[in-house]
């Protein structure tokens, strides 16, 4: 398991306990439900479609890395498509959390994990990240990459959090944040309340990098 501290200063909308909660370390390859993905907050079942998956220990699917630590490991040309969908509703505020590595990467432009309407367009809506990159864009705010992305280095593990906050400013104003390993690295407003709902599903894995998954969260932030 990995630990990181977060600079807590603006409005970080942590809350007890996570309404989502995938983590591999509990997982194996001889799981009956293997091909399930398991909410570890609820013990519920989820459905996934899974692409060119062996289940084969250390080869791909819920094994270790080549440090011995748990991961879902997802090669070059496989993918992994959740029934998770963490952007359909944002309610007061949203925190969305990846523990990841991208190894052997080919095309840095190729995403390996997404939650977004299109991740091929350039004005997509969501999150999309690429072994150098992550990105997040709401629907009133697709164009400004610098703004809304941060370089993030590959072959390394890399924890992001991005935040989404409503009413950051007592009865108005909206805020997104990403954090790097526990740093902020980009904080922007956004519009409208509805901003974020993207009714996209969590995907994972890529043609051109293997993606090695140690965890995924989701926090929601409780009425005020």
């Amino acid at each position: 398991e990995f630990v990181y501290n977060v600079d807590n200063s603006l409005s970080y909308p942590a809350v007890v306990g996570y309404s989502f909660y995938l983590n591999p370390s509990l997982r194996n390859n001889t799981q009956d439900n293997r091909e399930k993905i398991i909410n570890v907050a609820t013990n519920e079942e989820v459905d996934a479609e899974w692409t060119r998956m062996s289940w084969v220990d250390k080869i791909d699917g819920w094994t270790v890395d080549e440090f011995g630590r748990k991961c879902l490991f997802i090669p070059a040309k496989s993918k992994c498509i959740t029934n998770v969908k963490p952007l359909t509703n944002i309610g007061y505020g949203k925190t969305i959390e990846f523990t990841f590595r991208a190894k052997t990467v080919s095309d840095y432009s190729e995403p390996i994990i997404t939650i977004c309407d299109d991740p091929t367009i350039k004005r997509f809506k969501g999150i999309k990240i690429t072994p150098g990159n992550v990105l997040v864009h709401s629907n009133d705010l697709t164009i400004s990459d610098l703004t809304q992305g941060i370089d993030i280095q590959d072959e390394v593990v890399k924890h992001v959090i991005i935040t989404i906050i409503r009413n950051y400013k007592v009865t108005y104003g909206n805020l997104c944040q990403i954090y790097i390993d526990g740093v902020k690295a980009k904080s922007f407003e956004f519009n409208s309340s509805d901003s974020w709902n993207v009714n996209a599903n969590l995907i994972f894995g890529s043609n051109t990098t293997d993606t090695y998954i140690y965890n995924f969260k989701i926090i929601i932030k409780r009425g005020q």
